[in-house]
């Protein structure tokens, strides 16, 4: 059975009958080659319409096999390459297949979300958000490798024509629909269009370097064992302005303790992130940047779940639809709140 066919006949690789054969004899192939036995059966662990996660019972202890969809294909490879580069920070890979869009990896242990849920402090993202921001410095000089790679290329140049290609997308956008952009809010993005290529050229023009950009920054895609912080999860990411992974970041921080932008325990998250760079740039540049990138990055997650939703089967494209218009909404949201604060 060839797990690639899924594409043609509008059914995931994981829901066509017999599907996990292929993937788990390669799990015990590559795990025998160094060594390791299988003790018990291999298990999904989780399913989501992008991506299917095996637990493997070992002699070695768990390890987890991950299997992309067909649009995040390029994950296995990235995910290597990326433990090879900061093995200190980055999840290690036992090994990929790339025809099947397999990783297996170790247990990487209690995620950050896992801390939280224990009752850990919100000043754990202090040095969580220090190290990210140290990984995206360090991973600068990348930047052609990451795209030789497959990596989503949400660079500031081109993201203007992302923008505009996004938008002329109308049945993604849902206008007039419950779930989708009223035909007031639609006019509003339209006539974003000039205003979003100028604010890209002026975030550029403060010269941070483009680099990796997780785009699915969160608490459950962060392990946390001892002081030790190592990041994973890497199928939406991109070569991209970095202060774009806070969007998701802060969002996600600010649900889970009750933070709004503004609120000093925000501002300290901020500057926690933003203190590696201040190495190399002036805090008053960074503080614009951030609030120029906070906006901008709202239309890049937009454009991560366009991707994302457009390539799965229509009964799956349904569940998500909202998720596109949803974050043009949260761009418009977030524009307003800033020409509200400029007139103050």
């Amino acid at each position: 059975m060839n797990l690639t066919s899924s594409s043609q006949n509008q059914l995931l690789p994981w829901e066509i009958p017999g599907w996990n054969a292929e993937v788990e004899e390669w799990v015990r192939d590559t795990l025998l080659a160094q060594e390791i036995s299988l003790t018990g059966p291999i298990q999904e662990a989780q399913r989501r319409p992008w991506s299917v996660i095996l637990r493997v019972p070992t002699s070695n202890g768990d390890y987890y096999c991950k299997v992309c969809s067909p649009v995040l294909r390029h994950e296995p490879d990235l995910t290597k390459a990326l433990a090879g580069w900061m093995p200190q920070v980055i999840l290690g890979v036992v090994g990929v297949q790339e025809r099947l869009g397999v990783i297996l990896m170790p247990d990487g242990g209690m995620t950050l979300r896992n801390r939280f849920a224990e009752g850990a402090d919100i000043s754990l993202w202090i040095p969580v958000l220090r190290t990210f921001a140290q990984m995206q410095i360090d991973m600068v000089e990348h930047q052609s490798a990451l795209l030789e790679l497959g990596i989503i290329d949400r660079r500031l140049s081109i993201l203007p024509g992302l923008f505009e290609g996004l938008i002329s997308d109308l049945p993604s956008l849902r206008i007039g629909r419950k779930d989708g952009l009223t035909a007031e809010e639609f006019e509003r993005i339209k006539a974003e269009v000039p205003v979003f290529r100028d604010l890209c050229a002026k975030l550029s023009g403060y010269g941070i370097p483009e680099t990796l950009e997780h785009d699915d920054f969160h608490d459950g895609n962060i392990f946390y064992s001892e002081g030790r912080v190592v990041f994973y999860d890497w199928g939406e990411s991109c070569l991209a302005h970095p202060f774009f992974s806070m969007v998701v970041g802060l969002n996600s921080i600010s649900y889970r303790f009750n933070l709004k932008p503004g609120d000093v325990q925000w501002n300290n998250l901020r500057d926690a992130y933003l203190a590696p760079w201040e190495e190399r740039f002036e805090r008053a540049a960074l503080l614009e940047a951030f609030a120029l990138a906070m906006q901008l990055g709202a239309v890049n997650r937009a454009l991560t779940w366009h991707r994302v939703v457009n390539s799965l089967p229509r009964r799956w494209k349904r569940q998500n639809a909202d998720a596109v218009p949803g974050w043009l909404k949260e761009y418009l949201e977030r524009r307003a709140r800033s020409s509200a604060a400029n007139l103050r």
